[in-house]
């Protein structure tokens, strides 16, 4: 037997009753837990609980990192219009430029490692989440722990399916009380708003004028301010579906 901490109860599937002590079968109900474990991991989950508070924390952190790389880029972005507009004039340095295109690199980098990171963390903690579904009596979620992370990486359903997942482990966690889907909908705006932006920057061939060049900052800024306000409103989608998951975990069912 193992005795679980505050933070881990030790939760009965069927009446809600919380043990000290991991045993078989519920003090309470007489519950076989066993045969709850083998029913969720024959369809792909473990059908035992365990937090996925740190996960959420964590990607909360890196969430906040790559808001503020984008926050920073955007900026960046905006003196890029001074910088054609003093090329235009005929003022520009040869200084100036490198400058700006040292700047450019740093960000660059900056972002790709937060974005790295950031996509590790949330899909890290999606997967816990949607596997802590059926422990916590939300009934077994439309996608297994393991399609929550594949759906993001199949070609036109990571346009849809992510969405479809991350909703309906709100829904199963909710329950009657309500919740932020209008949050989850403006998120999810947000994130394809950022994937077509950067899509339209990669197809745009190394501007040759200076036309060109202002298109070109515009384009970029405008995925900039997109992934900013996805970033954002991703750390309140994980921290609005954690708070629902940890209330689940510490109240009993009525």
């Amino acid at each position: 037997m193992n005795r679980l901490t505050s933070t881990d109860p030790a939760r009965c599937p069927k009446c809600g009753h919380h043990q000290t002590l991991v045993t078989r079968y519920c003090e309470s109900c007489g519950f076989d837990r066993h045969q709850a474990v083998g029913e969720g991991a024959a369809g792909g989950f473990s059908g035992i609980f365990r937090s996925a508070r740190t996960r959420a924390k964590l990607t909360v952190a890196v969430l906040a990192a790559i808001t503020l790389v984008y926050v920073l880029t955007a900026f960046h972005h905006v003196s890029g219009f001074d910088l054609v507009s003093r090329a235009d004039l005929g003022i520009l340095t040869p200084g100036e430029v490198t400058v700006f295109d040292d700047v450019t690199q740093i960000l660059a980098v900056a972002y790709l490692l937060a974005f790295l990171a950031s996509a590790v963390a949330f899909l890290a903690w999606l997967s816990r989440s949607v596997d802590n579904v059926p422990p916590l009596t939300g009934q077994v979620p439309r996608s297994t722990p393991r399609w929550s992370i594949g759906w993001w990486f199949v070609p036109i359903a990571n346009f849809v399916m992510p969405y479809l997942v991350v909703r309906d482990l709100l829904v199963r966690l909710r329950g009657t009380d309500g919740g932020p889907i209008w949050v989850l909908l403006a998120w999810w705006v947000a994130w394809l708003g950022t994937t077509l932006a950067s899509l339209v920057v990669a197809s745009i061939r190394g501007p040759n004028t200076l036309a060109e060049l202002n298109t070109w900052f515009s384009v970029n800024l405008a995925a900039d301010l997109a992934g900013a306000t996805a970033a954002v409103l991703a750390i309140v989608v994980v921290r609005g579906i954690q708070t629902l998951a940890d209330q689940r975990a510490s109240s009993p069912i009525s």
